[in-house]
């Protein structure tokens, strides 16, 4: 006797407290999904709060910044 396989898609809504998860999941999601920052980009936003912190010019790291997040550059 053949085999049959049965599908069915089914579409449900769950209402989710993000409190309920820590940090470490809720990065490692945005992650999985491709989304948040990348390294070079944390590695400039560090050099600018340094500078920012010792009030020197910062303007050519948030050009950089831009660049690496959005491709464009101003």
């Amino acid at each position: 006797m053949p085999s049959v396989t049965l599908h069915k898609d089914v579409e449900v809504e769950i209402d989710v407290d993000l409190e309920e998860f820590d940090d470490e999941d809720l990065l490692d999601e945005l992650a999985s999904r491709g989304i948040g920052m990348s390294s070079e980009s944390v590695e400039i936003l560090k050099q600018i709060w340094q500078l920012r912190r010792t009030n020197q010019p910062y303007d050519h790291l948030m050009d950089d910044l831009i660049g690496s997040a959005i491709g464009k550059l101003v």
